[in-house]
């Protein structure tokens, strides 16, 4: 993509996230989808999207905010999400398809990440299984699936959260994230009202992938040639981390319900569907 050369400007301008700025770079038939609701500053978008999901809110209503001061992520982790340098944002589904599980809403999330990515940024996004979103080998994205079944086992309700880093946060990252956090920009953005534009594109590529509005079913080939096609654990050398179990792998492929399949050094083999794998050296 070409970025205008006069839009180039220091982090401190970045024009605030606002509904109405999101609004404006939506597509225009999900602007009746999705209900934004801009808070300044929560805990974690996730735990209020999850209290609104179960008073009844409609599907599409969308948490978003500028901070969080409790942040979470995936295995009990908390996230780094400091007000001002990323977009923070969590949305309520109430999916009608029984194939729809929280793995698949996952991965569709990184899949839109990294479009919303190359739309608004010159950044080159690649996934690390399951739903890391890196850029230049560092993760600038966190995404964090909740949800909620019927009696039956379907999915009754799913909270998707994501949190993008857009710049580094004023002072840095914390040091024990210095060397895995990274952020879409360096040093500058190509927009001012860049937190808009990324929010408003991410929500646009989860609804195409998603299906929302529409009353046909999630289009799972495209959501799963799009992952696999942007998955760049396959091939490489890696650590299988179960708990405080660590075993040495080669990642072989994803199989077509996109689980990593992984050779440990005694020559057996498995399909990987949840759990951490970590591509430094052990």
């Amino acid at each position: 993509m070409h970025l205008p050369q006069n839009k180039k400007i220091l982090p401190a301008k970045l024009i605030p996230l606002s509904a109405e700025g999101i609004n404006s770079h939506l597509n225009s038939g999900l602007r009746s989808f999705y209900d934004i609701k801009y808070i300044d500053k929560t805990d974690s978008t996730n735990t209020r999207a999850k209290i609104m999901a179960r008073e009844g809110c409609p599907e599409g209503t969308v948490v978003v905010c500028a901070g969080q001061t409790a942040g979470r992520g995936r295995l009990g982790r908390s996230f780094h999400s400091p007000r001002g340098s990323g977009v923070y944002l969590s949305i309520v589904l109430r999916p009608e398809w029984a194939a729809v599980t929280p793995e698949l809403i996952t991965t569709a999330a990184a899949v839109a990440v990294c479009e919303a990515a190359e739309a608004c940024t010159d950044a080159r996004p690649e996934i690390k299984w399951i739903n890391d979103v890196l850029v230049a080998g560092k993760k600038v994205c966190g995404i964090l699936t909740e949800g909620s079944t019927t009696a039956s086992g379907r999915l009754d309700w799913a909270v998707l959260g994501a949190g993008i880093n857009l710049l580094d946060p004023e002072g840095g990252f914390p040091s024990e994230l210095e060397s895995v956090a990274g952020a879409l920009c360096s040093g500058s953005a190509p927009y001012d009202d860049l937190p808009d534009r990324v929010a408003a594109a991410f929500l646009n590529a989860l609804a195409r992938l998603y299906g929302a509005g529409t009353h046909i079913s999630v289009p799972l080939e495209t959501i799963k040639h799009e992952y696999t096609r942007r998955c760049t654990t396959p091939g490489k050398r890696i650590t299988v981390i179960h708990g405080s179990d660590r075993r040495p792998a080669d990642a072989l492929r994803l199989d077509d319900n996109l689980r990593l399949v992984v050779r440990y050094e005694d020559g057996t083999e498995d399909a990987l569907s949840s759990g951490e794998v970590s591509v430094r050296p052990l």
